[in-house]
């Protein structure tokens, strides 16, 4: 039986795409994989450390599941010398081609989308798709966008002349609400050493189920042109090394998504799109101000291509708090979990309340909470699916 990680290169979509999943890989065997469950599975023996997870599983070096024609990518690459404005243009015209290439207009496709710019410029990028080739090719698409970005959501999905049922806020109205997110369904495999992170189209699952979603997400694009302005982040001559580097954060959550769609669209991470990215020169990333918001040139300049007038929603927030109902879940969960059964001799194992992160949480937040027992919790709802003989 194939392995996920054969199903996944099998797909067209990894064979362009750098994939940002962290790949698995036993220290015993050598076996990789993208579902650490199935790993799991294998090992005749588990050590469970707090640093990391289990001891027996390390994770791949990226580079090696780079397709052979693009690992010239992995290294430093020529710059192109040329304006902003003509290269912005080529970028757009990559995220063009590889949507063009990938979409199967007989799937489901489900836009992760905010109010920001990448995922802006790819609606606009579909908009101009669906004009030129047709609603039939197309197909079911839906965007959805979550918490406090809605309005400004609605306002562009309206210009681009979205219909109403084409798009939606999740729980619009309700940001402020206690169990705003799905966040501890102990069903949802984390599938890594990871907090559970927010979930915002469970109602969307549910009618058309994972298996039969194709997920469009723009990862990669602030990463790779706004991440390198800031001084703590990596800025080199190796583009491929600082977009690994300043996406650290997020890569463990791809874990889960990669476990669980149908297949993932990610057109800032094709290849032929980073073949460009990589060469921007490097005066071209600097800041400017666009309606007295600071953006990055690059970014700025590729949705000017759009003629695009509708304010743009900088940062995020999340309303992670959840109810007392919904911490007597998972403490439920995380108590008579397998996982806590066979490692609860192990005292932050036994002691850990990760119901209580979430509860006690007050106020919102740029980044989402990642504690030791967040992260416990999350190597739960992986565990459950561990089937060792």
């Amino acid at each position: 039986m194939a392995t996920k990680l054969e199903e996944w290169r099998d797909k067209r979509s990894w064979r362009i795409t750098l994939p940002l999943c962290p790949i698995y890989v036993s220290k015993t065997t050598g076996e990789k994989d993208v579902s650490l469950s199935a790993l799991c599975s294998k090992e005749r023996n588990l050590t469970l450390s707090p640093e990391a997870g289990f001891k027996e599983i390390d994770i791949a070096d990226p580079r090696e599941e780079v397709s052979p024609e693009y690992r010239y990518l992995t290294h430093p690459v020529k710059t192109i010398l040329d304006t902003p404005e003509n290269l912005a243009k080529k970028l757009v015209k990559k995220v063009e081609e590889y949507l063009v290439e990938l979409w199967d207009s007989n799937r489901f496709h489900l836009v992760m989308c905010s109010a920001g710019i990448d995922s802006r410029i790819v609606s606009w990028i579909l908009t101009g798709l669906r004009n030129k080739m047709g609603k039939d090719w197309l197909g079911d698409i839906h965007f959805r966008c979550h918490g406090f970005e809605g309005s400004i959501f609605k306002q562009i999905m309206k210009k681009q002349k979205w219909k109403e049922e084409q798009y939606s806020v999740y729980k619009d109205g309700k940001q402020d609400k206690p169990d705003y997110y799905n966040i501890g369904d102990f069903s949802i495999d984390v599938n890594a050493f990871h907090a559970p992170t927010a979930d915002f189209f469970d109602d969307i699952v549910e009618i058309k189920g994972e298996e039969n979603i194709v997920l469009v997400s723009g990862v990669g694009g602030g990463e790779l042109f706004c991440y390198p302005l800031y001084a703590h982040r990596r800025f080199t001559d190796n583009r491929f090394e600082d977009l690994f580097d300043n996406t650290c954060e997020i890569q463990p959550r791809f874990c889960k998504e990669y476990n669980r769609w149908c297949d993932i669209l990610t057109p800032y991470l094709g290849y032929k799109y980073l073949d460009v990215a990589f060469r921007v020169p490097k005066e071209h990333f600097r800041w400017i101000f666009v309606n007295g918001q600071k953006i990055d040139l690059m970014r700025a300049t590729m949705l000017k291509l759009f003629n695009d007038d509708v304010p743009l929603y900088v940062g995020h927030r999340y309303n992670l708090k959840i109810s007392g109902n919904s911490a007597n879940y998972m403490k439920e969960e995380y108590i008579n979990s397998k996982f806590y059964r066979d490692f609860k001799h192990l005292d932050y194992v036994r002691d850990a309340k990760p119901w209580a992160v979430y509860q006690d949480f007050a106020g919102y937040t740029d980044v989402e909470p990642n504690s030791l027992d967040l992260k416990l919790y999350g190597y739960a709802t992986m565990y459950k699916n561990v089937k060792r003989t």
